[in-house]
């Protein structure tokens, strides 16, 4: 899931860009959990694009294992 968050804690109506945050129950968590030293990995399909590809990236950089996303084609 992506959340679209107005910069520098502008009101929604005031904003003129957002930022992308990737976030959701199971990305939350998993980070959560490896931040706490557990191991941790994420299985899930992303699409095999950059979108997906950026969503995988955003939580393997906080250490979760990401060796199990598999990749579809539209």
């Amino acid at each position: 899931m992506l959340c679209l968050s107005p910069p520098s804690q502008l009101r929604l109506t005031q904003a003129t860009s957002f930022d992308a945050i990737l976030t959701g129950g199971e990305c939350n968590v998993s980070i959560a959990l490896a931040d706490l030293g557990l191991p941790t990995a994420f299985i899930t399909r992303i699409p095999d694009q950059e979108r997906g590809w950026s969503a995988r990236d955003y939580i393997r950089k906080f250490g979760v294992d990401t060796s199990h996303i598999v990749s579809f084609e539209k």
